[in-house]
């Protein structure tokens, strides 16, 4: 969010942050990102994301990162898979 939390999203994220631990940064455009979970495969990513969004944040995504730098979906995939190039 580049205007910080709407109300109606801020009680779903306090709600949620009593049951996951939620951190944030700003990335480049200023955009605060708010994000859960530190995981190590696709499968519990889907699975965190399918859980979150039934908590009540129905856009939730899944983001990846590879040695600290966001990567697409397809990228994580195919570094998961073992065919990264």
């Amino acid at each position: 969010y580049s205007k910080g939390i709407p109300a109606y999203k801020k009680r779903l994220f306090d709600k949620l942050s009593v049951i996951r631990k939620i951190d944030n940064y700003t990335d480049e455009e200023g955009v605060v990102v708010y994000t859960t979970g530190n995981l190590t495969n696709m499968e519990d990513a889907e699975k965190m994301k399918n859980q979150v969004r039934q908590e009540g944040i129905k856009d939730a995504t899944i983001v990846p990162y590879f040695q600290g730098k966001r990567i697409t979906l397809e990228q994580a995939e195919e570094i998961e898979s073992g065919n990264d190039k």
